[in-house]
């Protein structure tokens, strides 16, 4: 199943492999634990393009504030 902690590997592999399915998911997971998932030491800057869109879009307004507003001191207010 999918996990704050398997997320996004899977979703790399998926995207990769073209299984659309599956990256549907993991992206609709991801959405749902953004705060979580970008609290782990993970580079999502991998992700392409298209599949922070995909994200962004289902996820609330709400979480991506939190998401931004715990990234600031990350980046020293650089952002």
């Amino acid at each position: 199943p999918l996990e704050v902690s398997n997320c996004v590997p899977i979703l790399i592999s998926s995207d990769f492999l073209k299984m659309d399915k599956l990256i549907g998911e993991c992206v609709r997971y991801m959405s749902v634990h953004l705060v979580a998932v970008t609290a782990l030491p993970i580079d999502l800057s991998c992700l392409a393009e298209s599949m922070l869109m995909k994200m962004a879009i289902q996820t609330q307004e709400e979480t991506l504030e939190a998401v931004r507003a715990f990234q600031l001191p990350l980046q020293g207010s650089n952002v």
